[in-house]
């Protein structure tokens, strides 16, 4: 293993990540969609294989609220962090010991 190849790994893992995420949303919304048409709970557990008690919790308004508010949070902070550029030398600062200085 060097270190390429564990920098390809961790990439395919974020990718990965990021995919569950979307898809995640995706199902959560279409769990909704369906729960505002009048769809029963019930089916609604046949068809995406989760269960009752966390198909109630997504269909709960409260979580609804809270899951939209997160969402908001979360998209505000992707923006800004899209914004911020890294200088091209150090894609993160080093705060260790050998960037201290001594007196």
């Amino acid at each position: 293993m060097n270190a390429e190849s564990l920098r390809s790994l961790a990439q395919a893992n974020k990718q990965a990540a990021a995919r569950q995420e979307q898809t995640h949303t995706a199902l959560v919304d279409a769990i909704w969609e369906a729960a505002d048409q009048g769809m029963p709970q019930v089916e609604i557990v046949a068809a995406v294989g989760l269960t009752r008690e966390r198909v109630r919790q997504l269909c709960d308004p409260r979580y609804r609220e809270r899951a939209q508010e997160r969402r908001t949070r979360h998209a505000v902070v992707q923006h800004w962090v899209t914004k911020i550029v890294l200088p091209a030398s150090r894609s993160v600062p080093r705060h260790g010991p050998e960037t201290r200085t001594r007196r």
